[in-house]
């Protein structure tokens, strides 16, 4: 199913596939990302990818209240873990592609170190750097970048190595400028010595040049056995009338709103928000003061100012969407590699609601001074389920883009017609065992979903396909557009798409890029000057299918 054999027996041959994950010391599905990322021109940006979703979470700090003396100190510190990580993240809600985005960052601080000094104490002044402005644990940054630089120095040397400019290996000049872009860690502390100046080291967008479409596809292809499917709906719970009896209660309706939040009343009379103390006490969880706060007998809700303006692509009408102006400063790519999605990819909450979802840390109470506190709801909530289950819930982590019940969509949008995807780069089954956590995910969108068409393995998948009338009629010889997919026999509920895509040539597209894979995949195998297999090259039919 990996495609690490050619066939499931004792006679199977190993694949490409199966030689790079003998060489590269990550799991099966990240070499697949990075032999991906080098058949489609990416290779950089996979080596990256892939070593973010090694080395875990994002090496953003994650405070916890246990580490501060009071509330004040632990909100501060919480406050700009979030900000960072809703900078990073870019509106493309993918953890991978926030790791991406942080590691350019660093790259434009190592560029202001001292050429006189080694990689290693470069690396460490950069870290510093990038830790004045953003939140992140320095050991778990080092241990990123290390990662980065032992899986591209490794993937470097299985790519072919002809001097010839006009026969030169696309893949390892990339893979050669990401090294560079780390100041050679692979010379020798004698060798590093003899560079006295960057001359030569690319700049960040020469190397990091792939549109973010491209890597939506590569995550989707890479980690298409992990794929989690849903749509917004709203919370399954019978407080579901109350929670939005409390939005409505607001002077400004809380209904759908990015700037609401709810707090349910704890059972204890002694510890229930009351008029004289609901503001002060929202206020110091949310680091900011809310603009009203409607005090009532199951839930608290408040309002926040309306400093965000913003809503995903598929909210964005053809006469809306031109005009819709990103709140993001203006962004260079060429030194500062992908930039963010714009607009993002998701409607959201605002900063501060956000932020009081974060502050319980995923417990169900936690204390702000002397005020016990139930952590917040929503009574939106972005159901994913494991694609090829029964009913398999998908559980993210609280500080990630989609880790809490931060989603709210527009009151035109009928909740349960737009649907998502997102894969993961692992998932672990939830001590309920009833639930899995997904750690690594990328949010897919729409039509993105077909991407992880390219890699997926139907077997026992129960894949269908759904057909309808497209743009060329309801005529029986008209064109029919592919609209819905379904991964499940069990569960009957189909992948909708909102726009029409061809229906056979989409599917001939998606044979097209398999039939590529596999070719690419048992061809023979040569080796370079050093004795080396090649492992990794560039495949223009694959990367145009």
């Amino acid at each position: 199913e990996l495609a690490v054999l050619t066939r499931q027996s004792e006679n199977a041959d190993v694949t490409v596939l199966g030689r790079l994950a003998l060489w590269l010391p990550l799991e099966v599905q990240l070499c697949r990302l990075i032999w991906l990322g080098a058949l489609w021109g990416c290779p950089a940006e996979a080596v990256v990818l892939a070593a973010a979703c090694s080395a875990g979470a994002a090496p953003f700090a994650n405070p916890s209240r246990l580490g501060f003396a009071n509330n004040a100190q632990f909100a501060e510190k919480l406050r700009e873990t979030a900000e960072g990580r809703r900078k990073y993240d870019g509106g493309h809600f993918s953890e991978p592609i926030t790791s991406l985005r942080l590691f350019c960052a660093w790259l434009r601080r190592l560029s202001l170190t001292s050429p006189r000094s080694n990689s290693q104490a470069r690396w460490f002044r950069a870290t510093q750097l990038l830790g004045e402005s953003t939140a992140i644990d320095a050991s778990r940054m080092a241990a990123f970048i290390g990662y980065i630089a032992d899986v591209a120095i490794r993937a470097r040397d299985m790519c072919d190595d002809q001097r010839d400019p006009e026969d030169a290996c696309p893949v390892r000049a990339d893979l050669h400028g990401l090294v560079c872009l780390l100041r050679r860690p692979d010379l020798t502390w004698d060798e590093q010595k003899k560079v006295t100046d960057d001359e030569g080291v690319p700049q960040i967008g020469e190397i990091f040049r792939a549109p973010a479409k491209k890597l939506y596809a590569l995550l989707a292809a890479a980690f298409s056995d992990k794929l989690l499917v849903g749509n917004h709906r709203y919370r399954p719970t019978k407080g579901l009338d109350p929670m939005l009896d409390a939005m409505e209660s607001l002077k400004e309706s809380g209904i759908a709103s990015q700037d609401a939040i709810l707090f349910p009343q704890s059972p204890s009379s002694r510890r229930r928000l009351q008029e004289d103390n609901a503001f002060e006490v929202i206020a110091a969880v949310a680091g900011e003061a809310p603009k009203e706060v409607s005090v009532g007998e199951k839930f608290v809700a408040a309002i926040f100012p309306n400093k965000e303006s913003q809503g995903p692509a598929w909210m964005q009408s053809s006469s809306s969407s031109s005009s819709f102006q990103p709140s993001y400063r203006r962004f260079d790519p060429m030194s500062s590699g992908l930039p963010p999605a714009s607009p993002p990819r998701l409607n959201r909450l605002a900063f501060a609601p956000a932020l009081c979802h974060m502050a319980a840390g995923g417990l169900r109470r936690f204390n702000v001074d002397d005020m016990e506190l139930i952590r917040p709801v929503s009574p939106y909530e972005l159901d994913f389920h494991l694609a090829g289950s029964k009913f398999m819930p998908g559980l993210f982590g609280e500080q990630t883009s989609l880790g809490y019940a931060c989603h709210v969509t527009s009151p035109e949008v009928e909740l349960g017609s737009d649907f998502f995807a997102c894969v993961a780069s692992d998932l672990t089954l939830a001590e309920s065992g009833t639930a899995v956590r997904a750690f690594g995910a990328s949010l897919l969108v729409g039509e993105e979903v077909v991407f992880a068409l390219t890699t997926l393995c139907p077997t026992g998948l129960g894949l269908q396909l759904g057909f309808g009338p497209g743009p060329g009629g309801s005529e029986r010889g008209a064109h029919a557009a592919l609209c819905a997919i379904a991964f499940q026999r069990i569960d009957k509920r189909p992948f909708l798409f909102k726009g029409f895509m061809p229906g056979m040539l989409t599917v001939e597209k998606a044979n097209a890029a398999r039939q590529a894979l596999l070719e690419a995949l048992v061809s023979d195998v040569e080796v370079n000057s050093h004795g080396q297999e090649i492992l990794l090259w560039q495949d223009d039919e694959a990367q145009q299918a």
